[in-house]
This record gives C-alpha cells, structure tokens and sequence, in this order.
C-alpha cells in the first residue's frame, strides 16, 4: 500500500510540476513547501532519501525554468528586483560569506557555505522574482493553503508516521533510515493557521472559507503533533494581531459578520486541537514547566557564549568571529549555530553586519506599513496583503528561536517578495492615480490590480 501511495505521490508531483512551469505562483509555492513535502515523498520513495538533494534540485530547476518562460513573456520581468530591502540583503549574504576568510572553524565553514549558496540561489535571487503584483500573491496563497492542506493531511495520516521523544515524525524510506524534520512541518502547520485566520477573501467566499476551514483544522493539529513550542506560541500571537488587519470593516452588519467567522475559526481550530489531543502520544510533555526552563535555559546560554567571546576581541568587534564563529566557542551542547539571528549578525558578522541586519529590517517594516496602505481600502488586496505581512512577522520571529543566515533563507525570501510586490505597486498606483497623495493625506490608498 505504502509503494502505491508513493507511486501516486510521484504522478501527482509531475502534474503540479508540469503546471508551475508555466504557472510562477505554483512554482513559487512548491519552492517553500518543498522541506515538508520532500520528506513527505521520503517517507514513501527511498530513492529521495539516499538522494537527499535530488528533490530540491528539481524544485530549483523548476524555479529557473519558470522564471525564464516569465522572462520571455512579460514586459520588464525585473522591475522593482533591486530595491533597498534586496540591495541590502545581497549586502548581508556577502558579508557572511566572506567571513569564512576569518572564521576560527574555516573548514567547517565551507561545509556550510557550499550548500548554503544553492540555497541562496532558490530562495534569495530566484523565489522573489516569480510573482510580481498583488493579485498574483493572492493566487500564491491560495494555492499554497490547497497544497499545505494535502500534504498536512497525508502527512498526518501516513502510515509511516508516529510520536517519537514528544514529537510526530516520518520514517524516511518507511523502514527507519532516518527521521523527518518536526520543524518543517511546524512552519508548514503555522502557514495553515496564519492563512485560516488572514486570508479573508471576499471573492468565491464559500470556495476560500471552506479552504481556510479545513487549512485550519489540519494545520492545527500538524503545528501541535510536531509540538514546536516557539511555532504554536508565534504562530497564535500574529494570527491574534493580524486578524483586525486583515478584515475591512465598514458598518456594525459588516462586524458582526467578522466577529461570527472569527469565532466559527477559532472554534474549528479548537477542534483540530481536540482531535489532535487524543491522538497524541507524550507532546504534552514537552509544556511541561521545567521542559520549557531547560529549553529556554539553552537558548540564553548559546545567546551568553557568543556574546561573551565576540566581547572578549575587540579585533572582531567591526566584522564579527565570522560564520561558524559560534560553534568553534560553544562546547557543552554542540550547536552548530546560536539559533538568533539577531544575536548571530552582531557576533558573527560584527558591528557592520547587525547594522545591514537592522536596517534590513527596518526597510521591510517600512514597505510592509506602506503595502498595507495602499491595500487598505479594497477588501481582497487588503487581506492578501495582510496575509504576507503575518508570515514575514511569523518568519522574523521564529529566526530568532531556530534561525541561522544559512537555514532562514525563506524568511529573506518573505522579505523580498514584500518588497518587490510593494514597489510594483506603490509605481503603479502612483501612475494610475496622480492625485493618491492628495487622497493618501486624508486616508489610505487603493492599490491598483
């Protein structure tokens, strides 16, 4: 049965494969679905797991080939690619890795740089360049949520699935080879509550809330069994936040209508919670007061031991101890890197690199402010982009509980996208419209699809 099932996994994968050619929002969407859905074909297809790369090889063809076919066809395919938040991401990615030059663990580091780059290629130049305006990140996201939900579902209920240490895992290769990534499918679970939640679409409402429902039930009870304490709080917290963003709400009837889908939502989450609750086996576990102590114990620990030895060389102060600079200095539980990003760009990448970082960061929070203003009056592209501001909150988030420049690279490619797709719009609109700032000083803006 289990050989069937992987048969089938395959010819769908060809289908979705043959459709995001020519299709950049699928293709974009199989790029940052690939973790959970390529250890999802693992559990059933041994052949991915003694070819381990193979998998996010083809996604990254796919990605190319898209991008090319859309180069051909469109008018100014890169415009808006090279904005403040691009330039200065492509600034922090030479800064890291160039700092391997000076990197007390060189070799450990080119280990590190080497598959890094590939990553970098998908996720940092090629991903943010397949979709384009706001319509298209709102085809995106609803593809994604159709998706996420079907590999949610067959991951949930694979046969070759069960708790281990707290956690739900895969067998890869069904015989125990190895285990699958928890965290993987945690963003995966995340992705699904924070689209039910955000994702108030207004057209083919009946189609998107069933959607929506499912994804959040699903989504649910994938986030809880993989049992990442950091995605479950982060993931409550933004979808909490970003709900009164992501609705428009103009007379008492249109509120209570909100209010009604919002608890509907809440309720089929907590369902999904239930349902869950009596299929787990130890996650409870791992809520634990003293589990949560040691874990957070941990993480200040590593935060203290990279801090204390960037603190003790002034010589490293400006460019940092350089990639890998952690783990040559943390010894007592062998962490490959501080799981902080923020923390990582001071200590690693010195004084210059947290500056890149932070106003990285701060051009993002100004493009994501300026998207939602000029979605703010139009319902679909309000929740659209309230929707991708929640992921890029929610990524941000979590790099700082699991995060590495070189594993976080999809949390950069939230960034870009945002970026790119609020430049596109911000010239459009103002095109289109050469009085939206007269209109903008008395209220927000209408984006132009």
């Amino acid at each position: 049965m289990s050989t069937l099932i992987g048969y089938l996994l395959l010819v769908s994968m060809g289908v979705l494969l043959m459709g995001a050619i020519t299709r950049p929002t699928w293709a974009l969407s199989l790029l940052l679905v690939q973790y959970p859905l390529e250890q999802l074909i693992q559990s059933y297809v041994i052949f991915f797991v003694q070819r381990n790369e193979l998998f996010n090889v083809i996604i990254g063809l796919l990605a190319i080939t898209s991008l090319g076919l859309k180069l051909f066809s469109r008018h100014n395919p890169l415009q808006a690619s090279l904005n403040s938040v691009g330039s200065l991401c492509i600034l922090y990615y030479a800064l890291a890795s160039v700092s391997i030059l000076w990197s007390p663990t060189q070799q450990d580091a080119f280990e590190i740089l080497r598959p890094g780059l590939s990553y970098v290629l998908m996720f940092i130049i090629l991903g943010p360049l397949l979709i384009d305006r706001i319509d298209e990140v709102r085809e995106f996201f609803i593809v994604t949520l159709v998706l996420s939900t079907i590999i949610a579902i067959m991951v949930l209920t694979s046969p070759n699935g069960e708790f281990i240490r707290g956690r739900f895992n895969l067998r890869l290769g069904g015989v125990g080879l190895k285990e699958s990534n928890p965290l993987a499918m945690s963003d995966l679970g995340a992705f699904l509550v924070l689209a039910a939640v955000t994702l108030n679409l207004t057209r083919k409402s009946i189609l998107i809330l069933f959607a929506r429902v499912v994804g959040g039930i699903v989504g649910t009870g994938l986030l809880l069994a993989s049992s990442s304490r950091g995605q479950v709080v982060a993931a409550g917290m933004v979808a909490l936040i970003f709900y009164p963003v992501s609705v428009q709400v103009k007379s008492l009837y249109q509120f209570i209508v909100r209010a009604t889908l919002f608890i509907a939502l809440t309720f089929m989450l907590l369902i999904g919670a239930s349902v869950f609750k009596g299929q787990s086996a130890g996650t409870e576990k791992r809520w634990d007061s003293a589990e949560l102590s040691d874990a957070s114990a941990i993480r200040f620990e590593n935060i203290g031991t990279l801090l204390i030895e960037f603190g003790k060389r002034p010589k490293a102060w400006a460019l940092g101890l350089g990639t890998g600079g952690f783990a040559a200095y943390e010894k007592s539980a062998h962490e490959p890197y501080v799981h902080n990003m923020i923390i990582e760009s001071l200590g690693e990448f010195g004084i210059v690199g947290f500056l890149v970082f932070m106003a990285m960061l701060y051009a993002t929070t100004t493009c994501a402010v300026r998207l939602l203003k000029l979605c703010w009056d139009d319902p679909d592209t309000r929740a659209t982009a309230a929707s991708l501001v929640a992921i890029n909150v929610f990524q941000f988030l979590i790099s700082n509980k699991q995060g590495n420049v070189w594993v976080s690279t999809q949390m950069f490619t939230t960034f870009l996208l945002m970026a790119r797709v609020e430049r596109i719009a911000t010239s459009e609109s103002l095109y289109t419209d050469p009085i939206s700032e007269v209109e903008d000083s008395a209220g927000f803006g209408h984006v132009h699809t």
